[in-house]
């Protein structure tokens, strides 16, 4: 055997060596990359890598060995891989508008200022002196609903229809999605005191929570408490990517994954700007006569946690996690637990009515399906417990 063929067949073992190296790390991708919740068809992308790679490969192999036994020139390959590239070139634009019209969410969804548009507060018709108007502000678990489009605001509202004789009770969801305190109060400013509500029921905890990872994927910068360094929802919009890129991430997160630091604190930045929000909403609707409750937010995060219920805990997964550091379930307790008292103490200062929704719900995937969203069931035990409060507060006249 002549040096040349040996120097070919060394050349040819490395190949493939490598080929297995690079093979192999698709088989440890990063786990936020792989969750179609957050990272849309990144399962898919894993899947065609670990097919067609070692198809790739085949035919590298095989074109290599037709080359050295004359079935192929050299000069056929490098044409025909040429003819692709350049038809690669010229549909690529197109293919990459395709992409950012399908990628792109509806811009109507995005407020310039709340980055998710509130919903519309237009009080049902009738004479306003017939009715109490009540206004629940949140997040996702005030506005999210059971699977037949009932959330614990409409059943609410059904429940305390009645409660004050000559007068009809009207309960208004305006809570939203990934709104925080501070969406809360900007909301009930410019959009629900103008219509002076008899009432509003205040519930956040686990947006402003969230924040305070400020090295996750949706912050840009070290914490801010006008949360100026968090993105949230407009975060993809901002980092907008091309085709390629989409492509060239998608196979850097499925492949040999690092391992996160895990960040376990009880250290949270937000705390001041949160209960200062809180009572600044406080304040606005005393001054007009508004009555103000307080509720804590119910969570699953909990010590012993089962291996279920630790793996439904998507917002602490994806949430509060960067590209080198994630939290641990520990700071999640810690930090719910602590914007939990500032309602209690808040509630307490002011002599509010506090709706202890944490030492209510049980800490179960009966009642939660993650760390804080609720089960079908669990809506009514939510409506149920707030308005058995409050008719018998003495609040509803």
């Amino acid at each position: 055997m002549n040096r040349r063929r040996i120097a070919e067949l060394i050349g040819l073992f490395f190949l493939l060596v490598l080929a297995a190296y690079v093979y192999i790390g698709f088989f440890h991708p990063d786990p936020y990359y792989v969750d179609d919740i957050y990272v849309p068809r990144a399962k898919l992308v894993l899947l065609l890598l670990r097919v067609l790679f070692p198809i790739i490969i085949a035919i590298l192999v095989f074109l290599i060995i037709g080359v050295r036994r004359g079935k192929f020139k050299l000069s056929q390959i490098i044409l025909a891989a040429s003819s692709m590239l350049f038809a690669a070139i010229i549909i690529y634009p197109f293919a990459n508008n395709f992409f950012q019209k399908h990628y792109l969410q509806n811009v109507a969804l995005f407020h310039p200022y709340l980055q998710l548009a509130p919903h519309d507060f237009t009080i049902r018709s009738g004479e306003r002196k017939d009715k109490y108007v009540i206004v629940c502000l949140g997040g996702s678990t005030t506005e999210f609903k059971d699977h037949q489009g009932i959330g614990w605001c409409d059943m609410l509202d059904s429940l305390l229809r009645d409660a004050i004789p000559g007068k009809t009770v009207e309960v208004y969801d305006q809570g939203r999605q990934w709104y925080t305190m501070q969406h809360s109060l900007f909301n009930y400013e410019v959009n629900i005191r103008p219509k002076h509500p008899d009432m509003i029921i205040v519930m956040q905890a686990i947006n402003d929570l969230a924040q305070n990872a400020d090295f996750a994927y949706f912050s840009h910068g070290s914490f801010r408490d006008d949360y100026g360094h968090f993105y949230g929802p407009i975060n993809r919009v901002l980092e907008r990517e091309s085709l390629f890129d989409y492509c060239w991430t998608m196979v850097k997160g499925c492949w040999y994954h690092k391992p996160r630091t895990i960040v376990d604190t009880d250290h949270f930045p937000g705390l001041p700007a949160y209960e200062n929000k809180l009572r600044t909403i406080v304040d606005l609707a005393q001054h007009d006569s508004t009555a103000v409750v307080v509720m804590t937010e119910a969570f699953l995060f909990k010590k012993p946690i089962t291996d279920q219920e630790n793996d439904s805990l998507y917002m602490l997964h994806h949430e509060t996690v960067g590209p080198e550091k994630e939290w641990s379930l520990e700071t999640a307790l810690r930090g719910m637990s602590a914007y939990d008292d500032v309602c209690r103490k808040v509630a307490a200062e002011r002599h509010l009515l506090l709706v202890d929704l944490e030492k209510t719900v049980p800490k179960s995937l009966r009642f939660f399906y993650d760390e804080v969203h609720y089960q079908d069931t669990t809506h009514m035990l939510v409506a149920k417990t707030i308005a058995g409060q409050l008719r018998a507060s003495g609040l509803l006249h």
